[in-house]
């Protein structure tokens, strides 16, 4: 990683707000258009390291300063979701509930959109419908 106190020419110490130390200046000159690309290159380079570790320090909340919230449940190994197995429907790896809302048509689109099986009255899986539009007169 570039340091801002050291010259990217020759890695000699620099003040910070340089591009390059005294000896760099002096034969290279001070216009960049007129350095070597090679040059140009690590200036630059460094320039935008510095600058993404100022963004970063800035706007970055270091995860131990992340305090959890005071209502959390400290105990981690409760299962995130506490519905019985048999309201789950199984996709993937993964388990998904079957019904997580009180409204029926917003859980016909959650299945929908998780992919989750309706199921019918005589507990047969049916892979998801189109649902039908709230008003077909729209067309």
């Amino acid at each position: 990683m570039p340091d801002a106190s050291l010259c990217p020419g020759c890695n000699q110490p620099k003040p910070k707000s340089w591009k390059l130390c005294k000896t760099c200046l002096e034969i290279y000159g001070g216009i960049a258009d007129e350095w070597d690309a090679w040059l140009r290159e690590r200036v630059n380079s460094a320039r935008r390291w510095q600058y993404q570790e100022e963004q970063a320090y800035d706007h970055e909340i270091p995860l131990g300063d992340v305090e959890p919230y005071d209502g959390m449940d400290p105990d981690l190994d409760e299962p995130l979701w506490t519905r019985p197995r048999d309201e789950m429907a199984p996709v993937g790896p993964e388990a998904l509930p079957y019904a997580p809302y009180e409204d029926e048509d917003m859980n016909r689109a959650y299945r929908k959109a998780n992919g989750i099986d309706e199921i019918d009255e005589d507990g047969n899986r049916i892979p998801p419908q189109e649902l039908p539009d709230d008003d077909p007169d729209d067309e």
